[in-house]
């Protein structure tokens, strides 16, 4: 017959091992953890049936009062049932609630009257609204006439083909100006003509007044007779300035 030895914890260390008749003699309560050969963990005391005789009906486990389910009085009706609940209730939160609702719908009306007031607003000064429109738009062109006025280089071109004439050493100038420019009108152009030689060298800088309009969105051709420094072999020219008017 294999004998099962015990260990007991006493507060501080653990004592054993025991057989059962010498474990028995121990000062074991229910509460005292206990380990036995061949179970996994530690337990009270009380959790083994050997020691059942060693402890006192005081420290037995007795179970909880018996509270008795509540008795269902078919005479009282579910609507009475539920009052009794709602009447229960806490107010506190229900007093919060409504004063949150009140704000709610109080934000509601001021927003709602201040977009009438203003659709009004608008309807009745229809004419204040198109002559701000019209004031805008103003503004704006006015604007871009001041951006263009004031560099007249970026919005004019010049461009055209030359020959030379039959007689003498003057060259035809066959060239036409563009104006770019959104709103500005431009006059007196000046075109700056560039004179290269056979290896494409800059032999000479010359400048020409266009006495005429060139508006805006608009081309004027012009014919010119120039007489060009010896040894040019090509010539360029570009719009340089003009006068806005």
């Amino acid at each position: 017959m294999n004998i099962i030895y015990y260990y007991y914890h006493n507060g501080s260390s653990q004592e054993g091992p025991f057989t059962l008749e010498e474990i028995l003699k121990k000062p074991i309560k229910s509460n005292t953890p206990i380990w036995k050969e061949g179970e996994p963990v530690w337990q009270d005391a009380i959790k083994f049936s050997e020691f059942d005789g060693m402890f006192s009906s005081k420290e037995r486990q007795t179970p909880p009062p018996f509270s008795p389910p509540p008795i269902y009085d078919a005479s009282v009706s579910a609507s009475s049932y539920n009052n009794q609940h709602v009447t229960s209730m806490p107010t506190r939160g229900t007093g919060v609630n409504k004063a949150i609702k009140s704000l709610f719908f109080l934000t509601l009306i001021v927003v709602g009257v201040f977009v009438f007031i203003k659709i009004a607003f608008r309807g009745g000064d229809s004419s204040g609204a198109g002559s701000t429109s019209t004031s805008t738009y103003q503004e704006k062109k006015l604007s871009v006439l001041e951006v263009e006025r004031a560099n007249p280089a970026q919005f004019l071109s010049a461009e055209g083909t030359y020959n030379r004439t039959l007689f003498g050493k003057k060259v035809k100038i066959h060239g036409s100006v563009s104006n770019k420019a959104t709103v500005a009108n431009f006059k007196d152009i000046t075109i700056e003509m560039t004179y290269y030689s056979d290896t494409n060298s800059e032999i000479k800088r010359e400048r020409f007044v266009l006495y005429d309009y060139v508006p805006a969105h608009s081309t004027k051709s012009f014919e010119w007779k120039i007489n060009p420094p010896g040894g040019t072999n090509t010539i360029g020219w570009d719009a340089l300035n003009a006068v806005p008017y």
